[in-house]
């Protein structure tokens, strides 16, 4: 156990700086000195206001400063400080070795759990007494004299004795027994209760196995509901993919009108390709056309000198290429009308063009018609399914129909209702 090894006080009612070292434990330690020098207020009043924090306020400080502070320091190395100021009231634990304190502050009219560790020194309550077992005043009675009533010191030594702890439990048993009768009286009544209870519900036991029969068929109704209510959704998704397929079917026919305008599109294409020669041709037409009036112009020419033989050297030349400029009007004549019979088809084809829809709308719609057929594809699918849960859903519903009948049969020959017991009155 720590003892105290140097008490100091500073500015603490007379004392300016004063210090008292202790001998130690296991000896005893006097403060001798004349009236009101101190001694009082050193080792009683300074002790008290550390310990208890008694007085409160800041009256004990020294007449002219503003602080006051009181330590102890123990013989482990253990130190702690009280210490008031204008705006401070703070406790200061030291431990052994170490100059950073752990500081307490607004701790009110009690002392912190820590100091009280530390110190050792706690108010001891005994009933409703607090006694200062640690500290006493000045001029104050010994321990349990004439301070305190006779009653309260036979509480004190009884604590001390032990003796009030078997009166408080002699107590104590004698209020438990008390309770544990009166407890006991009201369960066997209670009891008596439920076993009547128990006995005016006997027939329920026998109800088991039709309320698990039961069970099992309101949890097939539900599943059958379940059902239901994804037929019924089905059955929507059904009818709008019959609003779908009556598109697509109208769609189908479009496309087997245009592919059935196939050929007349082949033709077209075709004639397409013939109005691009006949306008190559064309061309080369005009560039012939051109050449003959130069050779017509030549061929008058020629004409001219034909008739003066004697001056011309080498006519048999210049007949030949009279010869070749007539099969060439010839050919010319020939093709004006090929491509007058080019021009006349052509104009048929943009006709028939133009009555019909373009190539890239007949690919779009046989795409749709591939789109279409998948559809139909999964509508039959989809309508195979809602077929098997009509008929399951129409199966677990006259099951369930049946039970209720059972149910209903037997409630009606047992002639009471299972739940409340009442009369069950079948009419005609």
């Amino acid at each position: 156990m720590r003892s105290i090894a140097r008490i100091k006080a500073h500015n603490f009612q007379s004392h300016r700086n004063s210090t008292i070292e202790l001998p130690g434990p296991g000896t005893l330690a006097v403060v001798t000195g004349p009236s009101d020098s101190g001694k009082t207020a050193l080792t009683s009043r300074a002790l008290r206001w550390l310990f208890l924090n008694q007085p409160q306020g800041d009256a004990f400080i020294r007449s002219g400063a503003t602080t006051a502070q009181v330590s102890i320091e123990y013989d482990d190395g253990w130190r702690v400080e009280r210490e008031r100021t204008p705006s401070r009231n703070q406790y200061r634990i030291y431990p052994p070795g170490s100059d950073q304190p752990q500081v307490f502050e607004g701790f009110g009219t009690s002392v912190p759990l820590e100091v009280q560790q530390v110190t050792g020194v706690a108010p001891v309550r005994i009933g409703d007494l607090d006694l200062t077992l640690n500290l006493s005043s000045q001029l104050e009675s010994a321990f349990l004299g004439s301070s305190i009533s006779s009653t309260a010191r036979a509480r004190v030594l009884g604590v001390l004795a032990g003796t009030e702890a078997i009166d408080q439990a002699s107590k104590d048993v004698g209020t438990d027994l008390h309770r544990a009768r009166r407890d006991e009286t009201l369960l066997e009544g209670e009891l008596a209760t439920i076993q009547q209870g128990i006995d005016r519900l006997s027939w329920v036991e026998s109800m088991g196995a039709l309320l698990d029969a039961a069970a099992d068929v309101v949890d097939k109704l539900k599943a059958a509901t379940a059902k239901r209510e994804r037929l019924e959704q089905l059955l929507l998704k059904r009818h709008e993919l019959r609003g779908r397929v009556g598109q697509c079917r109208d769609r189908v026919e479009v496309c087997r009108r245009i592919l059935a305008a196939k050929k007349p599109l082949q033709l077209a294409s075709e004639l397409s390709q013939r109005y691009a020669s006949i306008v190559s041709l064309s061309a080369r037409r005009s560039g012939v056309q051109n050449l003959m009036q130069k050779q017509q112009a030549a061929l008058t020419r020629c004409e001219a000198v034909l008739g003066a033989r004697l001056y011309v050297v080498g006519a048999s030349e210049y007949v030949r290429k009279y010869d070749r400029l007539r099969a060439l009007t010839t050919a010319r004549t020939a093709r004006v009308q090929s491509m007058h019979d080019a021009s006349t088809t052509l104009r048929t084809a943009r006709a028939q063009l133009q009555a019909r829809d373009p190539v890239n709308r007949a690919t779009a719609k046989m795409d749709d018609l591939i789109r279409l057929r998948h559809l139909d594809y999964k509508r039959r699918a989809v309508l195979k399914s809602l077929g098997e849960e009509q008929r399951r859903a129409q199966a677990l519903a006259a099951k369930a129909r049946a039970a209720i009948e059972a149910r209903g049969a037997y409630l009606t020959a047992l002639g009471r209702c299972p739940t409340c017991g009442q009369t069950i009155s079948v009419s005609a």
